[in-house]
């Protein structure tokens, strides 16, 4: 990161003291200073605006200054209308460059929207008002006339984007804030209205409020993806472009009040939502109603499909502008109108058309710290490519794209609040860092050094993300090569958290993910792994996070994403959205390590999802890529000897029969040593269980009993254990496997108070810097999984049960003796034994309440030795501590 870090305490105490630092340059940037084009930053000729101020840093920053510079910004709103660019010229290792508020953090406000408030004005008679559905709105909706306003691109019409869509990434239209928060285009449905018209049984007004349905299909429209279903067109073809299809619906009435919107088409109303696969969310324009019959302008993916919850509502209505926070822009009259959220008015209209600040050209060495960033049309702050660049302590908000985006190394983004984006919170790209070059016309490798980017996006809150494009925008995106996401706070977002695509060494650590998703409740994780396609990017982990309401996956390994490793999380009351999702969801990869994790209120904690080996593996895009890779690699004399030898489960896949499909395909994942505990407190209900196994082959008639796949997962029962008998069922391992890691997403949760049972959020907020045994490695023995659960046999009869499961990953490896012995690591006098109780409620017939003492010991190793199933009895710390119930 930036040199002379390490003296920053001594800086910061010194600028307090408002003493001169030796060897640092200050300069001083006040937007009430006089228009000067000779300011050099002086207390006397200070700078007014920060493109004056980069433009001075350009051209003297190595030549009149040789020192560290620190710019001090008085405290106050600058308004930038044009993007600020830095470039390799702005700072330099030698002289560094740093941006502070002169009166104390987030004292200074960069934005890009004019405050529009005292040029409100009542509304006017005309075909708008006429138009107006509500009677209230006739009367509290006001206007502001913007044909002087003069800033590129402020009338843009409104642009169709969605998943798959090639103008994705379009430039965002302007947007409307009020205080600091989003407000909403009108539209109707409202959100939050619960009174919708549904096609899906299984969907309700509850389940998606502010969304309605169509009630058939009459066409699918122009497809892309799909050639051999109906009608196919590249997504920039003509047939595509004006190829909607066509459904109806059952809101005519309401229809039939848009007075305004249907004297034109294409109308310039815009369809929001889901109408294909349930990941395939679209912005697709209205090319007219006629009927109860809508027909949109330009094809989808996969055309409109019915049976996979298709829910949508329409933006951009003149005639819906019916509640506090909604405006409509009349782009062609040059007319703003709204119906003000708070009483005095402030309204502030986004003219940033331009990323706020773009740092490129190789620039480096520059901090950002304490400001405010806010409202834009694309991204806060962009990097491309750029190196040691520090955003901290920061508030980045009100943003188009992504609030901060980085395809460069060593960048800190740390203690920012980011949210009210329309992306993604903080994105690395695919350029940061490197690894093997793969040439895929010929598909030979140069396995060259695995560089880290050494990107870290830590300590951050991100929440109200992914408003605009809405399918897989999440908090943080992760891509490239050797980056970390720790200690974040994530929520509210549309549909992900976390996403690792394409990425390499990633690090994903205590961070605090919870509530979420808000729109996508049929598709998706919160943390999403995308890497399938790519065999030789492994080495990526996910350890010690905390994963909160979460009614989807919890982890979502998907496409053959492998050789991950996913240990010490805490999973509470995750993934009981449907049948469908799972803890920990595994769709179709292998070599995948899950181990050392508690699963608390999770139905299915562990799942082997068959979607990707039944519908992905014979395509082109998923299978001839894995095997390419496979051949590119077995190429080279001596891939062991490539930086890609460290990856042992990679070595074992290159090893593996390319020319026995089925062999090749089927690869095992590992899950050990992991703790479920499911239903009200701590009580084991196997029908809500139902985990490690290929859960699209279990079996009903026993709730919770699954049909073994060893194709997926090599498992075994082991003999039955009573729920008071855990110590003999090696609770041990897992309570280790706790502590070796850093599990510090307590101090994440709101007010530092962790909202978890306190037997277990002490158990795992305590540290321990031993590595437990038994770890995915080639060349060792695996351990075994437990799961303690009481189960309901065929005849009724309650049997509390232990089960094992081993997943082998090649002939080699066997299972380890399952009696293992503690021993003290320190050998201190037992002082630093921890003790933790839980009591488990056995249901069915007549419920007995048995308590349950494990002890964990601080130091502790696990040794593969000699039995110690007995070594409770020898305590005298056991502390039986009552179960709370969450």
């Amino acid at each position: 990161m930036i040199t002379r870090r390490c003296a920053g305490a001594l800086l910061a105490a010194c600028a307090l003291l408002g003493s001169p630092v030796a060897g640092t340059v200050t300069l001083l940037l006040d937007k009430d200073a006089a228009v000067d084009s000779t300011a050099d930053g002086t207390a006397t000729k200070p700078f007014r605006t920060l493109h004056q101020t980069v433009d001075y840093l350009i051209a003297n920053v190595g030549g009149i200054i040789t020192e560290d510079v620190v710019v001090e910004i008085a405290a106050g709103d600058y308004l930038i209308t044009e993007t600020v660019e830095m470039s390799r010229q702005t700072a330099t290792q030698a002289c560094p460059v740093t941006f502070r508020p002169r009166d104390g953090p987030r004292t200074v406000t960069f934005t890009g929207g004019i405050d529009v408030s005292a040029s409100l004005q009542p509304l006017e008679d005309g075909a708008f008002k006429t138009a107006l559905i509500s009677a209230d709105a006739k009367v509290n909706v006001q206007q502001v006339d913007l044909s002087t306003v003069g800033y590129p691109g402020l009338f843009d019409p409104v642009k169709y984007h969605g998943y798959g869509f090639s103008n994705q990434r379009a430039v965002n239209p302007t947007m409307v804030y009020s205080k600091g928060d989003r407000l909403n285009l009108a539209r109707w449905p409202n959100a939050g209205d619960t009174a919708g018209t549904y096609l899906d049984s299984q969907m309700s007004p509850q389940s998606y409020p502010g969304q309605v349905s169509f009630t058939a299909v009459v066409d699918r429209g122009y497809q892309s993806e799909f050639p051999a279903v109906d009608k196919y067109a590249a997504r920039d073809d003509t047939d595509f472009l004006i190829g909607g299809g066509t459904f109806q619906m059952g809101f005519q009435a309401r229809t039939d009040s848009w007075t305004l919107s249907t004297l034109t088409t294409p109308m310039d109303v815009f369809l929001d939502g889901v109408v294909g696969r349930s990941w395939e969310w679209t912005y697709n324009q209205v090319h007219s109603v006629t009927g109860d019959e809508v027909q949109l302008l330009r094809g989808e993916q996969s055309g409109l499909m019915t049976g996979k919850h298709p829910h949508f509502h329409f933006e951009n209505v003149p005639e819906e502008l019916d509640e506090p926070g909604e405006w409509w822009l009349d782009r062609t009259n040059k007319k703003l109108y709204i119906w003000p959220k708070h009483a005095d008015g402030d309204v502030t209209m986004a003219v940033l058309a331009g990323p706020m600040v773009w740092l490129k050209s190789q620039a480096a060495f520059i901090r950002f710290e304490g400001i405010i960033f806010e409202n834009g049309r694309m991204e806060g702050i962009k990097m491309a490519p750029t190196s040691d660049i520090e955003i901290e302590n920061c508030v980045v908000r009100n943003f188009g794209r992504d609030g901060v985006y980085t395809n460069g190394v060593r960048t800190l983004v740390k203690g920012c609040e980011i949210y009210n984006i329309g992306w993604t919170g903080v994105e690395v790209g695919f350029g940061a860092g490197a690894g093997a070059e793969i040439d895929e016309s010929t598909w030979t490798v140069t396995a060259s050094d695995i560089v880290p980017a050494e990107n870290v996006i830590e300590g951050n809150t991100i929440y109200k993300f992914a408003w605009d494009v809405r399918s897989q925008e999440p908090g943080i995106t992760l891509a490239g090569v050797g980056s970390r996401a720790v200690g974040n706070e994530i929520y509210d977002g549309s549909h992900f958290a976390l996403k690792v695509m394409r990425g390499q060494d990633m690090v994903l650590e205590n961070n605090y993910i919870h509530d979420l998703p808000t729109y996508f409740h049929e598709d998706g994780g919160s943390l999403y792994f995308g890497v399938g396609m790519f065999p030789h990017l492994r080495g990526n982990v996910i350890r010690g996070n905390l994963f909160k309401n979460i009614p989807t996956n919890g982890i979502y390994l998907d496409n053959f994403s492998s050789g991950v490793l996913v240990e010490r999380n805490w999973f509470m009351n995750v993934a009981n959205g449907n049948d469908h999702f799972g803890g920990v969801d595994i769709n179709g990869g292998g070599y995948n390590d899950v181990r050392f994790n508690v699963f608390w209120k999770v139905a299915r904690p562990v799942r082997y999802n068959q979607f990707a080996e039944t519908s992905l593996w014979g395509s082109t895009a998923y299978a001839s890529s894995i095997k390419n890779h496979y051949d590119a690699f077995n190429k080279l004399p001596d891939v062991a000897s490539t930086p890609y030898g460290k990856y042992c489960d990679f070595m074992d896949f290159l090893a593996r029969n390319r020319s026995d499909d089925d062999a090749f395909h089927y690869q095992s994942n590992m899950a050990h040593h992991n703790l479920a505990v499911n239903g009200e407190g701590v009580d084991f209900d196997l029908s809500y269980v139902n985990n490690y196994v290929n859960a699209a082959k279990h079996e009903r008639g026993n709730e919770g009993v699954l049909e073994r796949d060893p194709k997926k997962w090599d498992t075994f029962d082991n003999a039955a254990r009573a729920v008071s008998d855990v110590a003999g069922a090696k609770w041990e391992e897992v309570k280790q496997g706790f502590y070796a890691g850093p599990m510090n997403f307590r101090n994440r949760l709101p007010g530092g108070t962790p909202d978890l049972p306190e037997h277990i959020a002490a158990i795992l907020g305590r540290q321990n810097p031993k590595e437990p045994t038994g770890l995915w490695m080639c060349s060792e023995p695996q351990a075994t999984n437990m799961v303690v659960h009481s189960s309901v046999n065929a005849n009724g009869t309650t049997e509390p049960q232990s089960v094992l499961m081993r997943t082998a990953v090649n002939e080699n490896m066997t299972k380890i003796d399952n009696d293992i012995k503690v021993e003290s690591a320190s050998g201190d006098d037992g002082s630093s034994w921890f003790v933790a109780a839980a009591s488990a409620a056995c249901a069915v017939v007549g419920a007995a309440i048995i308590a349950v003492v494990v002890l964990v010991r601080r130091q502790a190793r696990v040794s593969d030795a000699a039995s110690g199933d007995d070594f409770l009895a020898s305590s005298s710390h056991a502390i039986d501590m009552t179960s709370p119930v969450l």
